[in-house]
């Protein structure tokens, strides 16, 4: 059965059954970084870059990569400052559609799973 919460800080976790294997058993999980302000996730300078690429799980930062049956996903994101320039590094502009992305992967996932849509 699908697990939701949603609160005010705009949280949101789904734990999506699949057939998967190994300790989680049903579930998939979604590891998200993202990076310092002037900093890219690729190539690697930080140790966040250094993380997701050591992170083994499949990225599906770019929605047109399916998940398919995948027990660990993860999204990567550069910092606000290399994609928003100075109003990213002084006010995070451009921070808000990155977690967007991660919504709307979140509930393309869901919304594939057939336990989530019961």
């Amino acid at each position: 059965a699908r697990e939701s919460i949603f609160n005010d800080a705009s949280h949101y976790v789904c734990r999506i059954p699949m057939s998967t294997s190994g300790a989680h058993e049903g579930t998939t999980t979604i590891t998200v970084f993202f990076e310092g302000t002037a900093n890219p996730i690729r190539p690697v300078v930080t140790q966040i870059g250094e993380l997701f690429a050591l992170c083994d799980a499949l990225d599906v930062t770019d929605p047109q990569v399916a998940a398919g049956e995948a027990s660990h996903l993860k999204m990567g994101f550069d910092g606000c400052g290399v994609v928003a320039g100075l109003p990213g590094a002084l006010f995070a502009f451009g921070l808000a559609p990155q977690c967007d992305a991660v919504v709307a992967r979140l509930e393309a996932l869901a919304s594939s799973s057939e336990a989530c849509r019961q």
